[in-house]
């Protein structure tokens, strides 16, 4: 099933903030986004899900709570947007979050 935002089931929640980039640093508009579904994670990380979710920005990052695929037990996982259709990308790309920063 693709990504469809029926009873709110993704919530945005403004981050802000500043970014430096190459010694300059500017004003960022990045969204930390809550997904709650019963889709299981091999589903939401399939191609395309988010393409209807056309407010994502590059370097959002969803927080997505969803099915373990074994019974109803509930997971979370972390995501990165590393492409958006507001950005003028073919399609919303997401990437699971494992790395840690530094």
């Amino acid at each position: 099933m693709a990504f469809t935002n029926q009873n709110g089931q993704l919530q945005r929640f403004a981050m802000g903030g500043r970014i430096a980039d190459a010694g300059a640093r500017y004003d960022t508009s990045k969204y930390l986004h809550h997904y709650v579904t019963a889709d299981t994670a091999a589903v939401v990380e399939a191609a395309n899900y988010f393409d209807a979710a056309t407010f994502l920005q590059r370097g959002d990052v969803i927080i997505a709570t969803m099915n373990n695929g074994v019974g109803t037990t509930p997971v979370v996982k972390m995501y990165v947007v590393t492409a958006a259709i507001s950005y003028g990308d073919a399609h919303n790309v997401i990437a699971l979050q494992t790395t840690t920063a530094g």
